[in-house]
C-alpha cells in the first residue's frame, strides 16, 4: 500500500497542522490507481485496518447521500430542541407566577407589618416581571426560530409520493449512480480479469510442482509425464491469455478514471453545497437562539432590579420599630383607670306623629329627653292620644 493513506472523499490529511486541503485530480488518480488492489478484498463500508473506505470506490457515495437524508433529520431534531427550550422557559415563567401568587398572599395576610412590607411585595413583583420576559423568550423561540427552521427544511426537502423517501436525497443518489456508472462496470471487468488471471496462476503453480513431481517419480511412467507437461503448457497459454486480458482492462478502466473524477467532483460538490447551506443556516439560526435567550442586554431586565432595589431600601427598620412601638408598644398612651362621678342614665324618646294638612299628610319627628322617671308619663300620654305611628325609646 502506499505511505499515502485514503481520507474521506477528495480530502487528505496534511502532516503539517492536521489540516485538511483538497487533491488535485493526478493525485487522486495516484491514489485510485495505487489503491485498486485493496478495493478488491475489503468490506463494504470498512478498509483492512478498520479505516473508512475511499469515497472513490464503488458505492462508497452512500455515506455522502446518506448525509442529505441524515440532514433532513436535523432539521427536526433542531426544530424539537427549541420546542424544548421553549417548554422550559415557559414553565420557568408559570413557575415564577406561582411563587410570586403565593407569596402575594402571605404579604396579604398582614403578618409582616410596616417597610418590612416592601421585602415580599419587592421579591414578588420581581418575579412576576421576570416570569414576563422568559414568557417572552418562550414565544420568541417557537414563532420565530422554530418556524423558521421549520420552513426552510419544509422548503429544502420533499417526500415522495410513492413512499418516504426524500428527493432530493433519491436525485443526489441517481447522479452518483449516473457518474460511477461507465467506471463501474469497467472496474467489474477488471475484477473478472483479475480473478481468471489468478486462477490461471494458481493452475500453472500446480502443474509445475505436478511435473516435477512426476519427473522424480521413479515408477511414474513418460504418458504421464507427458499428459501433465500438455495440461503445464496449456494453462501457461492461459495465463498469458488472461493476464493480456487483465492489463486490457485495466487499460480500459485507467481510461475512463479521470472522467470518472471530474464527474464524481461535480456532483460531489453539489452535495457540498447542499450542506454547507444547511450548515450556514443552522448557525444563523443559533445566533437568533442566542439573541433570545440572552437577557443580559434586555432593558426592562435592568429596570426591574432597579426597581427591586429601590423598594427594598424602603424598608426602614428604625420606623418600624417606632410605629410598632406607637401602635403595640410603650409609646401608646397609658389610659390608666381614674375616678368618674356617677350619672342617672338618660332616655331619647322619638315619637312618630302624625299631622294632618289640608292636600297632603306627612310624619313629623319629635324628641324629649326625658329623665327615667319622666319615661312612663310621657308613655301613657303618647299612646293614649292614638296619633302617633311609633314610640322609639333610645338610652344614652
Amino acid at each position: 500500500m502506499s505511505h499515502f493513506q485514503w481520507c474521506d472523499s477528495s480530502y487528505r490529511l496534511e502532516k503539517s497542522g492536521l489540516q485538511f486541503a483538497p487533491l488535485p485530480a493526478d493525485r487522486r488518480l495516484y491514489f485510485l490507481n495505487n489503491t485498486f488492489s485493496l478495493i478488491m478484498h475489503t468490506s463494504e463500508n470498512e478498509t483492512e485496518n478498520g479505516s473508512a473506505r475511499s469515497f472513490w470506490e464503488p458505492k462508497q457515495y452512500a455515506r455522502t447521500v446518506k448525509r442529505l437524508e441524515t440532514a433532513n433529520k436535523l432539521c427536526s431534531e433542531y426544530a424539537l430542541m427549541i420546542q424544548e427550550r421553549s417548554d422550559i422557559e415557559k414553565a420557568y415563567a408559570s413557575n415564577l407566577r406561582k411563587w410570586s401568587q403565593k407569596w402575594n398572599t402571605f404579604r396579604e395576610s398582614g403578618l409582616e407589618y410596616g417597610t418590612g412590607a416592601n421585602v415580599f411585595s419587592g421579591l414578588c413583583t420581581e418575579a412576576e416581571q421576570r416570569a414576563d420576559l422568559h414568557s417572552t423568550v418562550a414565544n420568541s423561540l417557537t414563532e420565530s426560530v422554530q418556524s423558521a427552521v421549520k420552513s426552510w427544511q419544509k422548503s429544502k426537502f420533499h417526500k415522495t409520493s410513492i413512499s418516504s423517501t426524500i428527493k432530493e436525497v433519491r436525485s443526489l443518489e441517481s447522479e452518483f449512480e449516473a457518474a460511477q456508472k461507465v467506471w463501474y462496470k469497467r472496474f467489474k471487468a477488471v475484477h473478472r480479469a483479475q480473478k481468471e488471471y489468478y486462477h490461471a496462476c494458481k493452475t500453472v503453480g500446480s502443474l509445475q510442482v505436478q511435473v516435477q513431481n512426476a519427473k522424480n517419480d521413479p515408477n511414474g511412467t513418460a504418458e504421464q509425464l507427458r499428459k501433465i507437461e500438455e495440461k503445464l503448457s496449456k494453462a501457461e497459454h492461459d495465463k498469458v491469455k488472461t493476464k493480456d486480458a487483465y492489463n486490457y482492462a485495466l487499460g480500459n478502466l485507467t481510461d475512463e478514471n479521470m472522467h470518472y473524477i471530474d464527474e464524481m467532483t461535480k456532483v460531489f460538490d453539489k452535495s457540498q453545497a447542499l450542506e454547507k447551506d444547511r450548515l450556514e443556516f443552522f448557525k444563523s439560526q443559533a445566533l437568533e437562539i442566542h439573541k433570545c435567550l440572552d437577557l443580559s442586554k434586555a432593558v426592562q431586565l435592568s429596570d426591574i432590579y432597579k426597581k427591586l432595589e429601590e423598594t427594598l431600601n424602603l424598608v426602614d427598620s428604625e420606623a418600624d420599630l417606632k410605629q410598632w412601638s406607637f401602635e403595640h408598644g410603650v409609646d401608646m398612651p397609658t389610659n390608666f383607670p381614674k375616678f368618674q362621678v356617677f350619672q342617672k342614665p338618660h332616655m331619647l324618646l322619638y315619637c312618630c306623629a302624625k299631622v294632618f294638612f289640608p292636600v297632603l299628610s306627612c310624619s313629623c319627628l319629635i324628641i324629649c329627653n326625658l329623665d327615667i322617671e319622666s319615661v312612663c308619663a310621657v308613655t301613657k300620654s303618647v299612646l293614649l292620644t292614638g296619633g302617633f305611628k311609633g314610640l322609639i325609646l333610645v338610652s344614652f
